[in-house]
């Protein structure tokens, strides 16, 4: 048997491949042609009212009275009184005020990696003590909490303290300690305890119907201001479950997303496909939108009507997302997908902002 005749025999073999039951359903084909919609396909809403169970219905009448409401998904909770900071140690037999003073000078003085330069009147300092994270320590240590008024102008004075750490020996280097610089709600959470994966109850609160989220955004049905104490994690399910059904805090109504792409390269050198190069393209579905440009909008229009809260992938990060958001770059449809994918509808984005 040739190799030839073998693959033929294996691709002629589905059934093989697929239980019985598949055998007789049958598939709906959308097709997609440019326009700012798809039809054919049910949207978040649609899917979520199957097993709604009065809830919306209960919700519009707890926000209406001003009610305690468990925080959901598809909402934005723009939270006031959040701290944005950074700690220093004192070097030991170092006086506070001489400490301070040196580093007022090296922030006033220095450069990010950008080039950009903190403005010394948007910053102050609060004495502190703590227990350094490094060692054992029977007593706590000053330190220098340094209080920035965003997380931008945090980053760019922790640079430039890195900074000033790679050009001294390492007997004179800064010791900085809450100085994450990564995400920086990852620290938030953990120092509120504001819970990301589960259920928080969110109360005397704004709620606007002319909020900007609400009004531009179709991913955020709902907005709500709240001081950083007024949001909390639930831990007592009881009294809630008396107003509303138990079975939206016991049963996980999360829609989850998959999807993957498929790529090829028609030049035929059998390099891995790289969107940069116009012969490597996406088309999975390619027979029925067209070209490239209307399979990516019919991606991003299809994210928008599911709205999903989770969305899997195989190495997506790796390479499925980077290609999609240079081929649209390269085709000048990124802006258009961002629009419609993003939940803040103002968002400006460049390939560079996105995978970074």
């Amino acid at each position: 048997m040739t190799e030839q005749s073998s693959l033929s025999e294996f691709f002629d073999a589905s059934a093989l491949f697929h239980p019985e039951a598949e055998k007789d359903k049958k598939s709906q084909v959308i097709r997609y042609s440019n326009e700012d919609y798809l039809v054919g396909i049910p949207s978040r809403d649609e899917l979520a009212m199957r097993n709604d169970e009065d809830s919306t219905s209960i919700l519009k009448d707890e926000i209406a009275n001003y009610q305690d409401i468990p925080f959901m998904p598809k909402a934005v909770v723009a939270i006031t009184g959040i701290k944005v900071f950074f700690n220093i140690r004192v070097p030991n037999n170092v006086s506070t005020p001489k400490f301070w003073s040196k580093i007022k000078g090296i922030l006033a003085t220095g450069k990010d990696s950008s080039g950009k330069t903190v403005n010394m009147n948007l910053i102050w300092m609060e004495y502190i003590k703590a227990y350094p994270i490094r060692g054992y320590h029977a007593e706590k240590k000053p330190y220098l909490c340094i209080v920035t008024p965003n997380k931008d102008l945090r980053f760019t004075a922790l640079d430039i303290i890195s900074s000033y750490n790679s050009k001294v020996d390492p007997e004179c280097k800064i010791e900085t300690a809450s100085d994450d610089t990564g995400t920086y709600y990852h620290k938030v959470a953990r120092e509120y305890r504001i819970p990301l994966s589960g259920w928080g109850l969110i109360s005397n609160y704004r709620y606007n119907f002319s909020a900007p989220y609400y009004t531009k955004s179709q991913h955020c049905p709902h907005a709500f201001y709240v001081q950083i104490d007024n949001f909390r994690p639930i831990e007592d399910f009881e009294l809630l479950c008396e107003i509303y059904p138990s079975s939206l805090f016991t049963c996980d109504r999360a829609l989850v997303l998959t999807w993957d792409i498929e790529t090829y390269d028609s030049c035929g050198s059998g390099n891995f496909p790289e969107a940069k190069n116009d012969t490597s393209q996406v088309f999975t579905i390619y027979p029925i939108c067209g070209n490239q440009a209307n399979v990516l909008k019919a991606f991003a229009l299809c994210w928008k009507s599911f709205a999903s809260d989770i969305q899997l992938s195989f190495n997506d990060s790796g390479y499925d997302w980077p290609f999609i958001v240079e081929k649209a770059t390269k085709l000048n449809v990124l802006e258009w997908m961002v629009q419609r994918m993003s939940a803040n509808p103002h968002k400006k984005a460049n390939a560079d902002s996105i995978l970074t």
